[in-house]
């Protein structure tokens, strides 16, 4: 982490020490449908999150990006459980329980742009994802692909829809609980603003 932490500042001041024309640097935020695939039972959830980024072109169509932030995800997972209630008369049945697994990640995405129009533009690229709030994880850090789609709504702002999906399936869970384990895919809706170039 620490190595990637040192790259990713370097890139960033790399990116800055080039013309402040073509330099951009914002914000934005984002918003998925979260439906994993893996090997426990499960249903589908949320997230939401936001980061800055920083972007130069490298070429007449293409530029590239690199971020840093925080997304948040949540699902929930369905157990079927012998139901103790009755342990006194040696009577034994099965009851189903919920349970909610938040999560909170430390997300660094590399995108490569593609601009073959004016307004529209294609985008793909590699999320390495730290997820913060659980005992046992099976890959720190974890990596999703990213290919998506967008519009640029004026100067400053873009929309775009990505799909993302995970290189391998990702187990978590924390001391005497049940734990999950599924293959990230998500829906994302982003929005992002320019706060410096154009």
């Amino acid at each position: 982490m620490k190595r990637l932490a040192i790259t990713s500042v370097f890139l960033l001041i790399s990116l800055v020490s080039f013309s402040q024309s073509k330099f951009r640097a914002g914000i934005y935020v984002e918003g998925s449908h979260f439906f994993p695939e893996g090997t426990s039972i499960k249903n589908n959830g949320f997230s939401t999150g936001g980061r800055a980024y920083a972007s130069y072109p490298i070429g007449k169509l293409l530029s590239a990006s690199l971020g840093v932030g925080y997304r948040y995800k949540s699902n929930k997972t369905t157990r079927v459980i012998v139901d103790e209630s009755n342990y006194s008369t040696n009577t034994y049945g099965y009851k189903t329980v919920e349970e909610t697994y938040p999560q909170h990640y430390l997300v660094v995405p590399l995108k490569v742009k593609f601009t073959p129009a004016h307004k529209f533009f294609l985008e793909g690229g590699i999320e390495t994802s730290w997820l913060l709030n659980y005992d046992y994880i099976n890959d720190k850090p974890e990596f999703n692909w990213l290919l998506g789609a967008g519009y640029h709504l004026n100067q400053r702002l873009d929309a775009s829809l990505s799909y993302i999906y995970g290189f391998k399936d990702q187990g978590m869970g924390n001391k005497n609980e049940y734990g999950q384990t599924y293959r990230n895919r998500m829906l994302t809706l982003s929005l992002s603003y320019s706060i410096f170039g154009n």
